[in-house]
């Protein structure tokens, strides 16, 4: 975890990921509308998905986070997530019982994103 030696980070333990939506030679139709849409709805799903932070780093000045605990965004006032403003990246964490059942996690996306090829 940066800036805590010795502590796994919600990436290690597999309860976050980070998509970016650069636009690139594999991807060229990526972009921030897309990658937009895409976290309204699992936000808009959030306890299916057991959905806990999204972060965006995006946003001037500092960007901002989302937390299940409040509902809702919050603009950050000052530097609190690396990366920040400008990042072409969202983060998002899933609480630890559901990063811990594989078919958990695979129920909740087939029933949020029924479009997902099988």
């Amino acid at each position: 975890m940066r800036g805590t030696p010795g502590s796994l980070s919600v990436h290690a333990t597999g309860r976050a990921v980070d998509l970016s939506y650069r636009n690139t030679e594999q991807h060229p139709t990526a972009n921030r509308k897309s990658a937009v849409a895409f976290l309204n709805i699992v936000i808009a799903n959030a306890n299916a998905l057991g959905l806990e932070c999204v972060l965006d780093y995006f946003p001037q000045k500092f960007g901002r986070g989302w937390q299940c605990t409040r509902q809702a965004w919050k603009s950050y006032s000052k530097p609190e997530i690396h990366g920040a403003p400008g990042g072409d990246w969202h983060h998002y964490e899933i609480s630890p019982a559901m990063a811990d059942s594989a078919s958990l996690i695979k129920q909740a996306f087939q029933r949020v994103f029924a479009e997902i090829p099988q």
